[in-house]
C-alpha cells in the first residue's frame, strides 16, 4: 500500500464484492468529477443550491451558473500550480463558496481536506500539516486559523479566491487528465471522540459510488429539495446533501447550522422534502411541537445518522411532529451511508423496525456493500449480538501516513467499525441491522461489561429527562465505573435518587449510574456524538471510591 492518493495499487480484498469488481462500470460513473458538467449540460436553469442569508437575500445558484464557476476556480488553482493528487484544505461554515471550493478541487485533480472551522488553530495548523496541504481556502471567519497554517504555501478567503477566478475568466482546460477511480478524493479527519484523530482518504470511485447510491434510495431527482444544517466538513453534510444531491438533480437549501425559531419556517418557505438531522436536532424539534404548526407540510421525512437514535426519540418525533426517521448507518471511513432504513415502510412495519424493537434499526446493507456481524464464534445469527463489519465498495482507502492503523482497521477482508450490533431478518430475508453499543463505549467493571449506549437508553426515558450521556471512570476497586451527565427540563423536581431508582428496575447495579451530575447540556461533537472521553473526566476525582449495592441509592453529586 505504497500510495493512498495516486494510483491503484492499495486496492484489497475489502473494496470488492462477489462479481462486483471495484471500480466497475463506465468511467463517466467512477468519479465524482463530471458530475456538475453533466446536469449544467441537462438542466443549466434548474435551481442547484440556495444559500439561506443571515439578515440579507437569499442566493440561488443553477446548474449551469454553478458549472461555470467551479470550472473558473479549478482553472485558477491549475494556474496556481495545483499538481493531480496534491492537498488542498477547505474551512469555513456552510455556504455556495465552500461547496465551490471543495468541487473546484476534485475538478482540478487534487485532494478536498476537510477542516473543521471550530478547532483551536493549533489544532488545524497540524492537521494542515499532517495531510500536507499546500494550499487552503477558507471563509472570512476562519482567517486567524489559516494564518496559523504556516506549511501551507498560499491561503485564500473565498470571497478573495472567487474574485481572482472570475477576473481571469477562465474555463475549463483542454487536455486536462482526469482522476482515476483509484485516485484520492477527500481526506476527512475523524472526531476522535475516544481517541486521536485520523485522516481517511475518500477515493473517487467510493465518492461517487455512494452518493448515487444513496441519491437512488431517497429518490433525489430535479424538483427535489434538502435542507442541509448539518456542518459540511463532514460526510453527512457534503456526500448527502451536496453530492447526492448533484448527482440526482435535486435541490439543496443550506443553512449555516440549526436553528430551531425558524426550522418550521424554513422548510415551508422553500418547501423542503428531506433534512438530515442528528437525534439531539430531532429531540429539541420534538420538545416544541408547537413550532411546528398543524398545517400540512411538504416534509416527506427526516434522515438521521452520526448518533444512535433512542427508540424514546423515534416516538416522540413521530408522535408529537407526524414525521418519520430514516435512520441511517455509516462512518467516513465507509464514504458516508453503509445502511439506511426503506424510505416506503407500512406504518406497521415502521413501528415493528423503529419503535417496538429493542433498539431502532439502521435497515439493510446499501448496494455496493456488505455488511455482517462477527463475534467471537465467527459470522453471528439472527439476533446474537457482535461486532458490525464492512467491505465494498464504499471502503475507505485507508488512513492517511498510518498504515499499521489501516491494516487493523481493514484486517480479514472486512472494516472493523467498533460498533456493536445485530441484525433481524424481514419476511423477505433482508437484513435489518441494529446497533446495540461501540466496543469503546462499554465499562468494564470488575470482568461485567456495561453498555452506555444502553445506559443513555434508560436514563433518556426516565420521566423529566431532557438528554443524558454516560461514561466510564477510572476506579481503583472495580477498573472501571460508571457516570452520568443529565439535562431535566426546566422547573422539574427530579433529583438524583428518582433516577437511580428508575434505573434500578431496568438494569443490574453493575450497570447503575454511580454519580450523576446535572448539567445545561451534554457535550458533543458537531455530529452528535457524545464525547464520553470528557463526560469521564468530570468524574476523575472518584477514582478511590467504593460504591457498594448495599447503600440504599448510589451516591451522586450535584
Amino acid at each position: 500500500m505504497s500510495d493512498l492518493i495516486l494510483g491503484d495499487d492499495w486496492l484489497q480484498p475489502v473494496h470488492h464484492l462477489p462479481g462486483q469488481p471495484f471500480g466497475a462500470g463506465s468511467r463517466e460513473r467512477s468519479t465524482i468529477v463530471g458530475i456538475l458538467a453533466r446536469q449544467a449540460h441537462a438542466r443549466p436553469k434548474a435551481p442547484f443550491l440556495t444559500e439561506l442569508g443571515d439578515g440579507r437575500p437569499h442566493e440561488t445558484i443553477s446548474y449551469g451558473q454553478a458549472h461555470q464557476a467551479v470550472q473558473r476556480r479549478a482553472t485558477l488553482l491549475r494556474r496556481w500550480g495545483l499538481a493531480r493528487g496534491e492537498r488542498v484544505g477547505v474551512m469555513g461554515e456552510n455556504s455556495i463558496h465552500f461547496a465551490f471550493a471543495v468541487l473546484a478541487i476534485l475538478e482540478a485533480g487534487g485532494v478536498a481536506v476537510l477542516l473543521n472551522q471550530h478547532d483551536p488553530a493549533a489544532r488545524v495548523a497540524a492537521h494542515a500539516v499532517f495531510t500536507q496541504t499546500r494550499f487552503l481556502l477558507h471563509s472570512a471567519a476562519c482567517t486567524a486559523a489559516a494564518e496559523a497554517c504556516a506549511s501551507s504555501e498560499r491561503t485564500c478567503a473565498f470571497e478573495e479566491f472567487d474574485r481572482h477566478a472570475t477576473s481571469l475568466g477562465c474555463d475549463a482546460e483542454v487536455g486536462y487528465g482526469a482522476p482515476k477511480p483509484t485516485d484520492g478524493a477527500l481526506i476527512v479527519l475523524t472526531s476522535g471522540t475516544t481517541g486521536a484523530s485520523k485522516a481517511v482518504v475518500q477515493s473517487q470511485y467510493s465518492v461517487a459510488r455512494n452518493a448515487a447510491t444513496v441519491a437512488g434510495h431517497h429518490g433525489i431527482a430535479p424538483g427535489v429539495r434538502l435542507l442541509c444544517v448539518l456542518p459540511l466538513h463532514h460526510v453527512n453534510g457534503l456526500e448527502f446533501t451536496i453530492f447526492s444531491v448533484m448527482l440526482g438533480g435535486g435541490h439543496t437549501v443550506l443553512s449555516r447550522g440549526f436553528d430551531g425559531l425558524r426550522f418550521w419556517t424554513t422548510v415551508r418557505e422553500h418547501a423542503i422534502h428531506i433534512v438530515s438531522l442528528v437525534p439531539n436536532l430531532l429531540r429539541l424539534l420534538a420538545d416544541r411541537p408547537r413550532r411546528r404548526g398543524h398545517e400540512p407540510l411538504p416534509l416527506r421525512y427526516a434522515v438521521s445518522a452520526a448518533a444512535p437514535l433512542s427508540i424514546d426519540i423515534a416516538e416522540r418525533v413521530r408522535e408529537r411532529l407526524d414525521l418519520r426517521i430514516v435512520q441511517g448507518y455509516g462512518l467516513s471511513e465507509v464514504t458516508n451511508f453503509t445502511c439506511l432504513m426503506p424510505v416506503d415502510l407500512s406504518a406497521q412495519a415502521y413501528r415493528g423496525w423503529m419503535l417496538n424493537g429493542r433498539r431502532t434499526s439502521i435497515g439493510p446493507a446499501l448496494p455496493g456493500q456488505e455488511v455482517e456481524i462477527h463475534n467471537t464464534h465467527g459470522v453471528a445469527s439472527p439476533g446474537e449480538e457482535g461486532e458490525i463489519v464492512i467491505r465494498g465498495h464504499c471502503v475507505m482507502s485507508g488512513y492517511l501516513h498510518n498504515p499499521a492503523a489501516t491494516e487493523e482497521a481493514l484486517r480479514g477482508g472486512w472494516f472493523h467499525s467498533g460498533d456493536l450490533g445485530f441484525y433481524l431478518p424481514d419476511d423477505n430475508g433482508h437484513r435489518y441491522v441494529h446497533v446495540s453499543g461501540r466496543l469503546r463505549e462499554i465499562a468494564k467493571r470488575s470482568g461485567a461489561l456495561v453498555s452506555l449506549l444502553e445506559l443513555d437508553e434508560v436514563l433518556a426515558s426516565v420521566p423529566g429527562v431532557v438528554d443524558a450521556g454516560s461514561a466510564a471512570f477510572a476506579n481503583t476497586w472495580v477498573d472501571e465505573e460508571v457516570a452520568a451527565l443529565v439535562v431535566k427540563e426546566p422547573g422539574s423536581a427530579l433529583d438524583e435518587a428518582a433516577i437511580v431508582e428508575h434505573c434500578r428496575r431496568v438494569l443490574p447495579w453493575s450497570a447503575l449510574p454511580k454519580a450523576i451530575e446535572f448539567v445545561d447540556e451534554i457535550p458533543r461533537t458537531a455530529s452528535g456524538k457524545i464525547r464520553r472521553g470528557e463526560i469521564g473526566q468530570r468524574f476523575a476525582g472518584l477514582r478511590e471510591r467504593l460504591f457498594v449495592a448495599s447503600l440504599p441509592h448510589a451516591e451522586v453529586r450535584v
